[in-house]
C-alpha cells in the first residue's frame, strides 16, 4: 500500500489513499527463496490490523476463491489527520482488480474510524 504526505506552508494537506496492487510469496526452504505465487487456488486470504488468516473457499463457499480480502491498515495517520479515505476491499489476484467494500454513502475522508478486524466464522 503506498501513503503520500504533503506539506503547504506548514500544514499537513490531507490525502486520500488506496491499495494499487498485492504481490503473493510463499518462502521456498529448500533455497531459502521467496517465489513468487500466482495463485492461492480455493483459499481466501485475510490481512488486516489482527492477524493474518487464510481460509478454505470449500469451507466457507461465501468467500471468493483466489481473492485477498483487505482492511485499512493506516488508523494511526487517520488520528493524525494525515490521511483520509478507508481503504477495504477484495485483490483478485488472478488479475489483479481490486474491488472496494467500503462505506457507500457513509464515505468521508474525514472521517476517522477505528481500524476494522476480521471475525473468524
Amino acid at each position: 500500500m503506498n501513503f503520500t504526505d504533503s506539506e503547504l506552508d506548514g500544514e499537513v494537506e490531507l490525502q486520500n489513499y488506496w491499495s494499487r496492487d498485492f504481490r503473493v510469496y510463499r518462502l521456498n526452504g529448500n533455497t531459502n527463496q521467496w517465489d513468487r505465487v500466482r495463485s492461492i487456488g480455493d483459499f481466501a486470504l485475510f490481512l488486516g490490523t489482527n492477524a493474518p488468516l487464510c481460509l478454505s473457499t470449500k469451507d466457507y463457499p461465501e468467500l471468493k476463491s483466489n481473492c485477498i480480502y483487505f482492511t485499512d491498515d493506516g488508523f494511526d495517520k487517520q488520528v493524525q489527520g494525515r490521511l483520509g479515505g478507508h481503504d477495504m476491499g477484495i485483490c483478485h489476484i488472478s488479475d489483479g482488480t481490486i474491488e472496494s467494500l467500503c462505506c457507500g454513502d457513509l464515505y468521508k475522508p474525514s472521517l476517522i474510524w477505528p481500524p476494522p478486524v476480521w471475525i473468524l466464522p
